[in-house]
């Protein structure tokens, strides 16, 4: 008998239970309260599975590793869909934000981004609030994961329990794994991380899925260092404030919390002496063998080599309102903390500054993505080869809170709806940016081990990006956009119109119960509204012109009529135009006004056919 345990590593974690003392079953347990383990387990919670969220401290709930900023471009329209889905991340954040900016808004709406640097105080407080006071069957508990427990019926290995290092058996159907090992690279072998970065699990838990055939590789990232406040001379730094009126990620909120009381940034640039610094000490640095950068996050290292001429923006960011540290953004660099400290030294308004924590960079373990896939559905992030077995957040090779809750909310509505016996919940490439970033895992997989996890492919996104990185994520970045994403993925259903009426192929994200009634109500409004303000902008045709004669040039001569909303098409003519002519728009949410005036540039009008449908989302 145990000669054929041996043989079969998972059955022997079913000896466990001989020896444990067990607790009351759930339906989903979500191992982590990071950004995607928040997510997960009030996915779950709204499905309305009975869930638990573990967590080896409950000052881990929202817990932010690096810089505390959320959004950005293409993660703002991450957040936007998150919180179309009912996630969490978009609300707190409106809540908690100390400055609120819409990064390149004259790029088009399909390349800007709203983004919020945020007080992680006020972020863990509210997420806390939020997931306590508003998740129904939602249980938090701190306690550390020290074993998967699974059943080996029918050559399938089933997920059955997680078993806590105290020894407690707790039984579920569906498991969530939201964390990972971290390590801080020093010059000698990498040590664990300890306080607020570290891991929910303990070893054994790594040799359990090790036993289950599961493999770990390791990517890296750079932090930034944080300075005092009080040793910074702002006086000849550029400054740059929030936007006046900020626009809220939540589309049930109007206003921003903290509008009126935002923190600016400044920025500063390095200098040639700080270069000569980094080169001169470039054997010292944890990451040599590698010190090219990645394209989204560029080292300090690599872009010091000789082949490069230019000096780095430095941008400084509070980290809220209650501290004195600053995040000096564009200084990740794994070099000692000395030579941090001379460099920062050369560098304008930083002469005299205190460094409160010098940047380093973090190893940490993920599994090939690849391994959450299966012939049919491939977006569930459910493991191929271990059933009840989700991964999401850094564990599947993927590096930003962002991705990591998108993630977060895919695994816990799949792992409740399979728990209660329902069919899977997915967001295809053609739909969302989610659904863009899990198909690009689990067909593409992560980065090679040691490489850092930014490639073009998974690169999601922050100021510092190209255009051409942003965007080339989505096969329909047109249609994909952070002011739509309540219209596309609330009812996340394939929209097209006819005559003047939009019909909702499905209403997937409610039926899946991921979508509270109250804010399906409010999606149900704003489409009544949406189709209204559409139908009018369609029958409103005149000739051209009578266009023309109204101010609207330079329309072309044409016996063909032409509506108010084919004009919303020529760059020369927008919304604000139109309430001339249409004055009762005055009186509609200015935030759908502006959805109906970029539809009107990416919407290929057929009067043949009688309908109208969004370009390359057929």
């Amino acid at each position: 008998m145990f000669g054929r345990l041996n043989r079969q590593p998972w059955s022997r974690l079913r000896l466990h239970r001989y020896f444990s003392s067990e607790t009351e079953p759930y339906q989903v347990c979500v191992i982590g309260a990071s950004h995607a383990g928040c997510e997960a387990a009030a996915a779950s919670a709204r499905v309305g599975a009975r869930t638990l969220l573990l967590t080896k401290s409950i000052d881990d709930v929202g817990e932010f590793s690096s810089d505390p900023s959320i959004g950005g471009i293409g993660k703002g329209t991450l957040v936007r869909e998150i919180d179309a889905l009912d996630g969490l991340m978009a609300k707190v954040a409106d809540e908690s934000g100390s400055m609120f900016q819409t990064l390149k808004a004259t790029k088009g709406s399909a390349a800007g981004g709203p983004r919020a640097q945020i007080d992680r105080t006020l972020y863990k407080r509210h997420m806390l609030k939020e997931m306590r006071q508003h998740q129904q069957n939602l249980r938090i508990r701190v306690a550390r994961a020290s074993g998967l427990l699974a059943d080996n019926e029918s050559h399938d290995i089933h997920v059955s329990g997680v078993k806590l290092d105290t020894g407690e058996i707790i039984r579920c159907a569906k498991v969530v794994l939201c964390t990972t090992r971290k390590y801080r690279i020093e010059r000698l072998p990498p040590h664990p991380l300890q306080g607020t970065i570290g891991e929910d699990g303990s070893e054994d838990l790594w040799g359990s899925l090790r036993c289950l055939g599961l493999e770990f590789h390791q990517l890296h990232t750079i932090t930034q260092p944080r300075l005092d406040k009080k040793t910074i001379n702002f006086t000849n730094l550029i400054r740059e404030d929030g936007d006046a009126s900020p626009s809220p990620f939540s589309f049930l909120k109007s206003v921003v919390a903290n509008a009126g009381n935002q923190i600016p940034r400044f920025m500063t640039r390095t200098t040639a002496a700080t270069h000569d610094i980094v080169r001169n000490n470039m054997h010292l640095s944890a990451l040599i063998e590698d010190a090219r950068g990645s394209q989204c996050y560029p080292t300090l290292e690599a872009e010091s080599l000789p082949s490069s001429q230019k000096f780095l923006p430095v941008w400084l960011y509070s980290d809220g309102y209650d501290t004195d540290a600053v995040c000096a953004n564009g200084l990740a660099c794994t070099l000692p903390e000395e030579v941090q400290e001379a460099m920062l030294r050369t560098i304008p308004g930083l002469e005299n500054v205190k460094m409160l924590s010098p940047a380093y960079g973090i190893e940490y373990d993920h599994l090939d993505p690849q391994i959450l896939t299966e012939f049919y559905p491939p977006e569930t992030l459910e493991a191929k080869h271990i059933k009840g077995f989700y991964c999401a957040g850094n564990l599947t090779g993927t590096l930003g809170y962002e991705e990591a809750a998108g993630q977060g909310i895919v695994a816990g509505t799949n792992a409740a709806r399979s728990a209660l016996g329902r069919g899977p919940f997915l967001l295809r490439r053609s739909e969302s940016l989610i659904g863009s970033l899990t198909h690009d895992l689990i067909t593409k997989g992560a980065p090679v081990p040691r490489q850092d996890v930014f490639t073009p492919h998974l690169c999601l996104f922050d100021e510092l990006t190209t255009e051409s990185t942003v965007t080339s994520i989505s096969d329909y970045r047109l249609f994909i956009r952070p002011d739509n994403a309540h219209i596309r993925m609330t009812a996340k259903g394939l929209y097209f119109v006819t005559g003047n009426a939009m019909v909702a192929d499905k209403l997937v994200a409610y039926a899946a119960g991921v979508v509270s009634r109250s804010r399906m109500e409010s999606h149900s409004r704003l489409l009544e509204s949406y189709n209204r303000v559409l139908g009018i902008l369609k029958n409103c045709v005149r000739s051209s012109k009578s266009w023309r004669n109204r101010g609207f040039f330079p329309i072309a001569h044409s016996e063909k009529k032409k509506s108010a909303f084919f004009l919303l098409r020529m760059s020369f003519v927008s919304m604000a135009d139109l309430m001339q002519e249409l004055p009762f728009l005055k009186d509609v949410d200015p935030r759908l006004l502006k959805v109906v005036e970029n539809d009107g540039e990416k919407i290929r009008a057929s009067s043949e056919t009688g309908k109208t449908q969004y370009e390359g989302h057929q």
